[in-house]
């Protein structure tokens, strides 16, 4: 069985082809819609272009481990709501995880993404490199997310202690 939830982060860089078989740049940032559920789109470089383009989620017909391919040929210009996930105006990452009880449990990291129905499947939290290193990667799974930004840079969420993900196995 493939595994079909990836880092949003693996998507940066990755080839976009249009419907006819034209590459038309790099994945250069993610958007997320504005409950973090289900992802919005992506931005779209190439270095002919002085402006990004953007792919809404709906044109988006499969994501691969190599590609991201398009149901359409061209590109709008104009930007899609959401949250930027990487690079300049990055609303969610490095917002702390905070438990039901007050306490912090480390800051996001990255988001899992399922690349088949294009829906959040949770988020990758980090204690720190030492301790990532040590334990593993944790993750919290979409699910059990309470409330995103009740306040500024915090995500309410249950204890994530038990909650590890290592790379190659499925979350």
């Amino acid at each position: 069985m493939n595994l079909l939830v990836e880092k949003a982060r693996r998507l940066l860089g990755r080839l976009v082809y249009a419907r006819d078989g034209r590459c038309l740049g790099e994945v250069a940032d993610c958007l997320l819609d504005d409950k973090c559920r289900r992802l919005a789109g992506l931005v779209i470089k190439a270095p002919l272009w002085h402006r990004p383009r953007y792919a809404a989620a709906r044109d988006i017909s499969s994501i691969t481990s190599e590609a991201v391919h398009l149901r359409v040929s061209r590109l709008p210009y104009q930007p899609i709501k959401g949250r930027r996930l990487f690079g300049s105006g990055a609303s969610l990452l490095g917002k702390i995880v905070v438990t039901t009880g007050g306490t912090g449990n480390g800051q996001i990291k990255d988001v899992l993404l399922d690349r088949r129905r294009l829906e959040v499947w949770g988020f990758e939290v980090s204690d720190g490199l030492v301790k990532d290193v040590l334990e593993g990667a944790k993750y919290l799974p979409r699910a059990l997310v309470g409330r995103l930004a009740a306040e500024p840079g915090h995500m309410n969420a249950p204890l994530i202690g038990k909650h590890t993900w290592r790379g190659g196995e499925r979350p």
